[in-house]
């Protein structure tokens, strides 16, 4: 036979709350380390500032891109195909949850 164990509800909340910070300090983490890799990735390709090479990083996570700074190298280029497919999804993801 099956035991029903009583649901108390201030547990539950408790749960519930774990499981959100949790998965709000995960989200956290990986947009930061999405920021690091392509601040890092670009400051090396370009030879750009780190604030220049972040200030693109954070427009083109956020689909802005006003144009002004854009990747010359072959190298600069090819990472940022790959980081606006996967870095867009995870950087939208990551502040819909915020939001």
């Amino acid at each position: 036979m099956l035991k029903m164990r009583k649901i108390n509800i201030d547990e539950l909340k408790n749960e519930v709350d774990i499981i959100y910070r949790r998965r709000l300090i995960f989200v956290i983490i990986l947009f930061f380390i999405l920021l690091l890799i392509g601040t890092n990735t670009y400051h090396y390709f370009e030879k750009w500032s780190y604030f220049d090479s972040l200030y693109f990083t954070i427009t083109t996570l956020t689909t802005v891109g006003y144009g002004d700074l854009t990747p010359q190298t072959f190298y600069g280029r090819l990472f940022t195909m790959f980081y606006m497919i996967f870095g867009i999804s995870i950087a939208l993801y990551s502040l819909s949850f915020l939001a």
